[in-house]
């Protein structure tokens, strides 16, 4: 994982190559901004210091990951699967997934979070009901 000044189109740091794989895709904290994260072909989660140029931890995963989203609360992770599932992670404990969740028959290519409104919307439900 290679860290580039948009500004000045420098190389900034190169983290240690602990991908075996391709890197898939990778994310800043939008609560630490130290810390990055990023997933690959090699079944694993890599969190970075991107201030010490470390890596703080390697999580492994059941599938390799194409995508990666951490939340703005500081501790949630969220990988989509190569398998069509979203991975959801706490990163006090993230030995395993909290979450699996059922999602595409597809690989998850990208995520993105929106913020979430303080009131409910009036729309109506889109789906079937059960």
């Amino acid at each position: 994982v290679r860290l580039w000044s948009a500004e000045s189109q420098r190389l900034l740091a190169t983290l240690s190559p602990i991908h075996t794989d391709t890197a898939n895709d990778i994310t800043f904290s939008p609560f630490n901004r130290m810390l990055l994260a990023s997933v690959g072909g090699g079944k694993h989660i890599c969190l970075h210091d991107i201030m010490q140029r470390r890596l703080i931890t390697q999580v492994a995963c059941p599938v390799s990951l194409h995508s990666v989203v951490l939340l703005k609360d500081g501790t949630t992770l969220i990988g989509g699967g190569s398998d069509g599932n979203l991975y959801v992670y706490n990163l006090k404990n993230c030995k395993k997934p909290e979450y699996i969740l059922g999602a595409h028959n597809h690989p998850v290519t990208m995520l993105a979070m929106q913020k979430s409104e303080s009131r409910r919307s009036p729309r109506k439900p889109v789906g079937k009901r059960r």
